[in-house]
């Protein structure tokens, strides 16, 4: 998937040194290990597949289409990052709240596009096999429910 890394101006510098007891604070917002479905497979690694799709290997035929709910949701993110920090990092919220605030919005901003996402649809044989059931990323719901973000503090 993709990491993004932020940086600010002056005024953003500025918040980070008054505000921060912290040396450093990462945020990580994705797919963790750990979570997987009841067969044992991780979500992150089925949600990687999604995004970028899949294809045989000795035919080279598409078994999985390109869904890239990620990669558009980190396009969103890059395009209104600003705004989010603006409306995030106020004098009034230590850094890890604000932090911890982007993460919230970062899971909230994928998971939407892991449900409005509706093409490619499903093909008929998954249809068949799970009828019903027609959003191209949800079945059970585990991976839109297993987006999630991790703030490591470096002290």
């Amino acid at each position: 998937m993709a990491a993004l890394k932020q940086r600010g101006g002056d005024k953003f510098k500025k918040f980070v040194r008054e505000n921060s007891e912290e040396k450093k604070i990462t945020l990580q917002v994705g797919f963790f290990k750990g979570s997987k479905y009841t067969n044992g497979t991780q979500v992150a690694q089925v949600a990687v597949w999604n995004n970028f799709g899949t294809r045989s290997k000795k035919t080279r035929k598409v078994r999985i289409p390109e869904r890239p709910f990620f990669s558009q949701a980190t396009e969103i993110y890059k395009a209104d990052r600003k705004r989010i920090i603006k409306e995030v990092f106020v004098p009034q919220r230590t850094l890890r709240k604000s932090v911890a605030l982007v993460g919230k919005k970062v899971v909230k901003l994928i998971q939407a596009r892991i449900t409005k996402l509706k093409t490619p649809e499903k093909s008929e044989e998954t249809l068949r096999l799970r009828p019903g059931k027609t959003n191209p990323l949800i079945d059970t719901g585990l991976m839109r429910k297993s987006v999630l973000f991790k703030i490591d503090d470096d002290e």
